[in-house]
């Protein structure tokens, strides 16, 4: 007979329970608030440091991205409370994962990530990017920074006063946090993880007054023996040390399984995952804890898929031919070579090196003066007068006493210009200062470098006394018949060697054509010819017009007519001519200041 009374007080009774455990829950969380740390009380899901295969620890350890697959990775996590297990909250936590560790030169890798958490009395979301890099074949590193936002929810705060100075700048804030890790795999059995997190403690407090997050480490190690291997992991958080351990199952294709809990059995954790098949695996975890609220809790499960870039296909099913098909005969196929011709150069890479010469003479210097001037004076970038210019002896440093002096009468612009010299060598250690003149002037130069010594504290090592062998200085045209400025271009290499290479006997030809093209497709450089097809070109960086080719990047093929008629084509190559300019600025002047700028030399001449 139905007791209508007994089911409706066991419903009654029920709901009671999943009252009482709703409080609870709610008296914890709102504990774990108001503890330092309490952020850290919810942690966002996070794998074990040290896992290949697993793509949630990446969370953990930055550095493993260098040596797990590129991958896109999709989780949730739902919750269970209750003995029914009905009045929970699903998807109440996930995350969304993207990482390639072959983003540059196979050594560097990228990633970025989203994960969030969800209760009635919080929320947290975190939104970061990693960079891991391969320091040796069995060493990674790896840094990851998230933007970490957490935000309240003021409507489940029972007798909220708005003036609470905890809530004095919102219910929300948003900080930045980071992350090291270190990953290495020295023996094939053997893993190694270590690092830090929320290194630079992130200020957490919504009101005035700071409370920083504690910088968490952990240590990693891992041993495997065959298809299993052990896991511990030490994690020392703001609750003090905790041990986590494990055995791991993988398989080759990707799949494992996980066994895992803490040394104080206070949380289990089931989980594994497995290869579906071409790209696509699927993960699935249960979590169960085995404390204060292990009696009215079903745990939690956690569902993920991940997609792997990459991986390497599956091999195919065998196929059972039928016996009737060796039978089957083969049709002969006669090869025919098709005309091919493979181009290539002595050299892909031309520098274009080019100098300027730009001369100013300044209105204070007198034609006078610049009579006395020599072309060499002047700059010359011709090298015919180049190999002309006068050759000086070794440099004279003992041969004359340091008592000579400089004698004779002299201006005082000129004496004015040698104490602006010497202070100018004294202030600036590696500037060279270089006196030339005729034998006959050697005590001169002598007496000029004494001064500059003496009298401006100058060092001896600066100053050079040289001897011309030949004197032959060459007088300055007027001032109005100076050229401003000259060029000098030089390519190197001065010239290059096209290859044409034939794969196949190519005797006779119509004709061909060889053009240097610009990447606009314009025309700089045509090679023709009839009949026969050359081994090699010469060019001499020259286009048709004569002028020398201007620094970019060229391309250039072959194209060829046979007998028949028939147009074939070779590969195509580039070239790259790179220009570098110097340009030199000779200034005339009386200006003694001019003597403090910058020079590439400094040269005093003394004439007969």
């Amino acid at each position: 007979m139905y007791n209508r009374s007994a089911h409706i007080n066991k419903i009654r009774a029920t709901l009671q329970f999943v009252s009482k455990i709703a409080s609870c829950t709610f008296v914890l969380v709102a504990f774990l608030l108001s503890t330092p740390g309490a952020v850290n009380g919810q942690a966002l899901l996070m794998g074990p440091s040290m896992s290949l295969e697993d793509a949630s620890s990446q969370f953990a350890n930055p550095a493993l991205m260098s040596f797990q697959r590129s991958r896109v990775a999709l989780g949730a996590k739902a919750y269970h409370l209750g003995i029914g297990g009905t009045s929970g909250a699903p998807l109440r936590q996930g995350y969304a994962l993207g990482s390639t560790p072959f983003f540059l030169s196979d050594q560097f890798g990228v990633g970025a990530h989203v994960q969030y958490f969800d209760s009635p009395i919080f929320q947290r979301t975190a939104i970061g990017a990693s960079v891991s890099a391969r320091v040796l074949r069995f060493l990674s590193v790896g840094v990851r920074v998230e933007a970490l936002n957490v935000s309240y929810n003021q409507n489940e705060f029972v007798g909220f006063d708005p003036a609470d100075p905890v809530f004095a700048n919102g219910f929300g804030k948003t900080v930045l946090t980071t992350s090291v890790g270190a990953f290495a795999q020295p023996l094939p059995h053997v893993r190694l993880s270590a690092g830090f997190r929320n290194l630079n403690r992130p200020n957490l407090s919504l009101g005035d007054d700071t409370f920083r997050q504690d910088i968490e480490s952990f240590i990693g190690i891992g041993y495997g023996m065959g298809p299993a291997m052990a896991l511990v992991e030490f994690v020392d958080t703001f609750n003090g040390l905790e041990t986590r351990f494990g055995v791991e199952a993988v398989a080759t294709s990707g799949s494992f399984v996980r066994l895992s809990s803490n040394t104080a059995f206070e949380l289990g954790r089931l989980e594994g995952q497995l290869h579906v098949g071409g790209p696509i695996s699927v993960h699935y975890g249960y979590e169960l804890p085995f404390g204060n609220l292990g009696p009215s809790s079903n745990g939690s499960h956690t569902f993920s898929v991940v997609f792997d870039f990459g991986r390497t296909p599956d091999l195919p099913e065998p196929i059972n031919i039928p016996s009737y098909l060796y039978s089957n005969s083969i049709p002969e196929v006669t090869p025919q070579l098709a005309p091919k011709v493979y181009i290539s150069s002595s050299t892909d890479y031309v520098r274009f090196y080019e100098q300027q010469i730009v001369r100013k003479v300044n209105q204070d210097v007198p034609y006078e003066a610049l009579q006395r001037l020599s072309r060499e004076d002047l700059g010359m970038l011709d090298s015919t007068f180049v190999q002309a210019r006068e050759e000086v002896a070794p440099e004279i440093i003992d041969e004359i006493s340091g008592e000579v002096a400089l004698q004779g009468s002299y201006s005082s612009l000129y004496e004015a210009s040698i104490r602006e010299l010497g202070r100018s060598l004294a202030a600036d250690s590696a500037r060279d200062l270089t006196i030339t003149g005729p034998g006959s002037q050697l005590l001169k130069a002598a007496g000029m470098r004494n001064t500059l010594v003496n009298a401006n504290e100058a060092s001896k090592e600066q100053i050079k006394i040289t001897i011309p062998r030949n004197s032959d200085p060459r007088a300055a045209e007027t001032p109005a018949a100076f050229v401003p400025r000259e060029d000098l271009v030089l390519y190197e290499p001065d010239h290059t060697l096209l290859y044409l290479n034939s794969a196949a006997l190519m005797q006779n030809i119509q004709s061909w054509e060889l053009q240097i093209v610009q990447l606009d497709d314009a025309v700089v450089k045509t090679f023709g010819g009839r009949d026969v097809l050359p081994n090699s070109l010469s060019w001499d960086w020259r286009a048709d017009d004569g002028q020398l080719i201007a620094p970019g990047v060229y391309r250039y093929s072959l194209l060829w007519i046979d007998q028949l008629g028939n147009t074939h084509q070779s590969n195509e190559r580039k070239l790259y001519v790179q220009k570098m300019l110097r340009k030199i600025t000779i200034e005339v002047t009386r200006d003694i200041e001019a003597i403090r700028r910058e020079a590439d030399a400094v040269e005093i001449r003394i004439q007969q």
